[in-house]
């Protein structure tokens, strides 16, 4: 538990840091929670749906090509933001992931699934880490086997890209806390540096 206690105030910096300043300054508010969203529309297009949903919580947006439509009909939602997300992305086919400061939108086809080779973290550990540093969503699939140390991701390129971007910081992290003891500074006896790995075990 220390461990990952170390980890996270070592990479928050260098990995969240953009973010997170962002969300502070802005007051930014997260689409993913459960706070009703009331929307009531005649007839819409997805273009300014998404715009008016962003602005309102005052977050980025990011649409990829080919994904539009009119909403037809009229429509009144009972639903919660995230339920309304979950609505339109049924609606016109496409996936969504909000990484903090950005609601990024991309089709359905833009969903693939990668593997991670873990080093220093069992599948458990990168799962927390994810957790905690407020990237991992529950709504795309994750697997990890410990034997072979793999971890799977499944969701669109931009989550899996933050996932691997987040492992990759957490793993070189980890690496850098190797240590070196060294001997006397003077004195026909002196004693060669020894190198320690990450659980104090004499590295050579």
């Amino acid at each position: 538990m220390n461990k990952l206690k170390n980890l996270l105030l070592t990479i928050f910096a260098s990995f969240c840091v953009v973010e997170s300043w962002a969300w502070a300054q802005t007051n930014l508010e997260s689409p993913i929670d459960e706070t009703p969203y009331p929307f009531t529309t005649q007839r819409s297009s997805l273009d300014t749906i998404l715009d008016f949903y962003t602005r309102n919580l005052r977050i980025g947006l990011a649409v990829e090509e080919g994904i539009s439509g009119d909403l037809e009909g009229g429509l009144t939602t009972p639903l919660s933001r995230i339920e309304f997300l979950d609505f339109l992305a049924n609606e016109f086919d496409f996936v969504w992931y909000f990484d903090g400061a950005q609601l990024n939108i991309s089709p359905q086809t833009d969903v693939e699934t990668r593997i991670y080779s873990l080093s220093d973290f069992s599948g458990s550990e990168t799962i927390r880490m994810l957790k905690a540093l407020g990237i991992f969503q529950d709504k795309f699939s994750h697997r990890y086997d410990e034997r072979s140390r793999t971890f799977l991701a499944l969701g669109p390129t931009k989550y899996l890209d933050t996932v691997g971007n987040a492992i990759e910081a957490a793993e070189n992290s980890e690496r850098a806390k190797t240590g070196v003891i060294r001997g006397p500074s003077a004195g026909p006896n002196q004693a060669a540096p020894i190198n320690l790995d990450r659980d104090g075990l004499e590295n050579n």
